[in-house]
């Protein structure tokens, strides 16, 4: 399927270069208002950034985790495994068989899904159903990470 990210359907002579995603790059699609309204958590993350930083997160994940985007964007996602804002070490119940499984797909590029064992801000348990996918620019480098929470 091809998007068209560089047409102009307001019928202004401006053209616009693709839709931003907090200022981290286009994607090829209006991401903003599609993924607000969603039904289940949504992260995308930087994967040309070291440490693959969170870009945006929508209102579902905010309300679910207790965490405010501004607190959560420029952060690696693995914070979530550790109960509470100021823990340092991932919590002993999270599966690190599953934590490998996630890592192994992002350093190959290629899809996850299972569940993993996270913490709300207050520090409760919070296991979801998460669907990882790379998300590639035009030269098939992978630019993007969307993590889908579908929060059980």
């Amino acid at each position: 399927m091809e998007w068209a990210n560089n047409s102009d359907l307001s019928g202004d002579e401006e053209e616009e270069e693709g839709f931003l995603l907090n200022d981290a790059g286009p994607l090829p699609f209006p991401a903003h208002n599609l993924l607000q309204t969603a039904p289940y958590g949504f992260v995308v993350a930087d994967a040309l950034e070291p440490d693959q930083p969170i870009i945006y997160v929508n209102t579902v994940f905010e309300m679910v985790t207790g965490y405010r985007a501004e607190e959560v964007l420029g952060r690696n996602c693995r914070f979530l495994q550790c109960r509470g804002p100021f823990a340092k070490r991932r919590h002993p119940l999270v599966d690190l068989t599953v934590v490998s499984e996630i890592r192994r797909c992002l350093e190959e590029g290629i899809e996850f899904q299972g569940e993993l064992l996270n913490f709300r801000k207050d520090g409760t348990p919070l296991t979801s159903q998460l669907h990882l996918t790379p998300i590639c620019g035009d030269d098939d480098t992978i630019t993007q990470f969307i993590g889908i929470q579908f929060f059980t």
